[in-house]
């Protein structure tokens, strides 16, 4: 560890000596993110193991000894016992009160930055490009102005005279515009940091390094560290693993909006920062309960979007159904008797009454069904959440929050409800990035680039989401034939008559490229195919990667057709 360096990931312990209430004391620094920051003190003073809670309102500099590392406690409180807890530590001994810039490094966003990139190696040298698209992003949070941008560091140790490392560490700078910040304000914008590339990533991300330092002195920053949730320190291995990739943000010029929608919109911190621990794949929680937390975001989401947009009944009208269910229920009370078990039956029904609500949307059938309805017809083909897999996981919902036993689709195994729980999943996410600003295409595009896990297994519409996408061409055979002759992985030639637009199959080309192409020494399956055209051919050939074939009733899907355009 650097003098000025404390990782979220690494838990350190300091014999350290420093001063409380004008005496001296020695103890036991322990500084675990993933715990209580504490300070236990080596004293057999009474009074002080004994007092009472209390706040301890000035900083504590603790020095280790036999070394020249210094570290600050801020924030602390005293506990029964001799310990001192606190919500802050940073390194060094001084903290500067113009503070107006930090700098936060999460897990997995290099890999997400540097995607994959070759390195060029020459008989003279080596190359390797590192440059990245730098943006800087203005935004407003809790009505104080800041400013986000990207930063990149490279570096090549030397190990041995022969071998040489080329790290790469990427972070955002966030700067608080026209004043400074609090400890307080640089966690709250850090974990909303943390929590947006989560989101942005589809995985749960941790803080791994954070430092505090003022623009005036760029290079004298001071680490910090605070008691967080700490996820997986290689949350995915490559970055198409990841639900969105770096090159599309920049590609479609969407850092600003993102940036400015997560801090504008309440959702993202009212609902959807619950799915970051939904990502995560060492939270242990019982099956049933990791389900649930997704569908009562879901839940969330459908008050939230459903409030007050609702039918509701004139004031009077409903004041007087009530009235009348009230009266109902007392005359059949006053000429029934009930046995105890019954009357609990009839204070139920009261209650029912007294809560009643004056919506069309009281439950939360109704209000998904509200929510299904503003959602285009493409989103819900794609990810294909059907009504029987909301039933699926209502009925798991239910069952959990009243105590009763759930009984799986499949008995002995909860393999569909997983499954489902991950179509429910892509289907929150497509919300999230509505919210953030992506469009349905963008978001299908998304999910079609994707290895991410979730998104894999969740068995979603692959031709509705191709479509939605743009990835794939979608033709329909003028003349009809036998798709089943070919395979998916042959390359069929389609013929296009520009004039009519008409499509048909050129069989002869098919079948020589089917059975002769791959043994012809062409690398290029289109020089194949020229190699076969006449020289005064007017053709234009097209390489279509993805290929939707209709005939009759009939359709194949095929990665990769040739299309020839006769001009």
């Amino acid at each position: 560890m650097s003098k000025k360096e404390l990782s979220f990931f690494e838990e350190y312990k300091f014999t350290v000596k420093f001063n409380l209430d004008g005496d001296d004391f020695t103890g036991i620094l322990s500084i675990n993110a993933s715990r209580i920051l504490n300070l236990e003190i080596h004293t057999d003073n009474h009074n002080l193991l004994f007092e009472e809670y209390r706040t301890i309102n000035s900083p504590i500099t603790c020095y280790e000894i036999g070394s020249h590392k210094t570290f600050t406690l801020h924030q602390s409180e005293l506990q029964r016992g001799g310990l001192i807890t606190c919500r802050y530590i940073t390194s060094g001994s001084l903290l500067s009160n113009d503070i107006d810039q930090f700098e936060v490094h999460l897990t997995g966003i290099s890999t997400w930055f540097e995607r994959l990139r070759i390195t060029e190696i020459t008989d003279t040298e080596l190359k390797r490009n590192t440059a990245i698209d730098k943006f800087l992003v203005d935004f407003t949070y809790k009505e104080n102005d800041y400013s986000i941008e990207n930063h990149r560091y490279v570096s090549s140790p030397t190990t041995t005279p022969t071998e040489h490392l080329i790290q790469i560490e990427d972070c955002f700078i966030i700067k608080k515009k026209n004043d400074k910040f609090t400890l307080r304000e640089v966690e709250n914008l850090a974990l909303e940091i943390r929590n947006l590339f989560s989101l942005l990533l589809g995985y749960s991300l941790s803080i791994k390094n954070l430092y505090v330092f003022s623009s005036n002195e760029r290079h004298e920053y001071q680490s910090i560290i605070f008691s967080s949730i700490i996820y997986e320190k290689i949350p995915f291995k490559y970055h198409h693993d990841t639900l969105c990739h770096y090159n599309n943000v920049s590609g479609w010029g969407l850092w600003e909006t993102i940036i400015t929608n997560y801090f504008k919109v309440e959702s993202f911190r009212a609902i959807w920062n619950r799915l970051v621990v939904s990502f995560s794949r060492s939270r242990t929680e019982i099956w049933e309960y990791r389900i649930l937390s997704v569908v009562v975001t879901l839940e969330m989401y459908c008050e939230q979007e459903s409030k007050g947009k609702g039918h509701k009944l004139k004031r009077a009208k409903f004041n007087e159904l009530r009235s009348q269910l009230n009266e109902t229920l007392k005359t059949f009370i006053e000429s029934n008797e009930f046995s105890t078990d019954e009357q609990l039956v009839i204070d139920g029904i009261e209650s029912v009454i007294t809560s009643l609500k004056n919506t069309s949307h009281p439950t939360l059938q109704h209000k998904y069904d509200f929510l299904m309805s503003k959602t285009s017809d493409g989103i819900k083909e794609a990810i294909s959440f059907s009504n029987s897999d909301f039933d699926v996981l209502k009925k798991l919902r239910n069952s959990v929050a009243h105590g009763l036993n759930y009984k799986t689709v499949i008995d002995g195994e909860i393999t569909k409800e997983v499954q489902l729980k991950g179509r429910l999943l892509v289907l929150l996410m497509y919300f999230v990035f509505r919210e953030l600003g992506f469009s349905d295409t963008q978001v299908a595009q998304n999910i079609s680039n994707t290895f991410n896990p979730f998104i894999r297994n969740a068995d979603i519409n692959e031709r509705a989401r191709d479509k939605l996408a743009g990835t794939a061409s979608f033709i329909t055979l003028h003349k009809e034939i036998d798709l089943n002759e070919f395979s998916f992985v042959d390359y069929l030639v389609i013929n296009h008559d520009s004039k009519s637009d008409l499509f048909t199959l050129n069989e002869d080309l098919s079948y020589e490229t089917k059975h002769k192409w791959r043994d012809s020494g062409i690398s290029d399956v289109r020089d194949f195919i020229r190699s076969k055209l006449l020289q005064d051919s007017d053709f234009e050939i097209e390489y279509v990667n993805k290929l939707y074939l209709s005939s009759g009733t009939d359709e194949q899907c095929y990665h990769g057709a040739i299309m020839l355009t006769h001009k």
